[in-house]
């Protein structure tokens, strides 16, 4: 999936695919935001470009009912 939305609109997964699709992508978010944090991606690379944005996975988690398993950070 391309982005976090893809998982929650595909009418062939169940809900608990959904579910843990997007606890993969979220979990995906968080690593990239860590090593974004400290310096272990440029600009360039091809996973920055990509990065999952962590919001879009939150709010995907939202419209399926599903709440994040770790707290953003404040």
């Amino acid at each position: 999936f391309e982005k976090p939305i893809d998982v929650v609109k595909d009418p062939q997964l169940s809900q608990e695919e959904k579910k843990k699709a997007l606890e993969t992508l979220e979990q995906d978010a968080h690593q990239l935001m860590t090593a974004s944090s400290e310096g272990m991606t440029q600009e360039s690379d091809h996973i920055f470009n990509k990065e999952l944005k962590l919001d879009e996975v939150v709010k995907a988690q939202q419209r399926i009912g599903e709440k994040p398993k770790h707290k953003p950070a404040e």
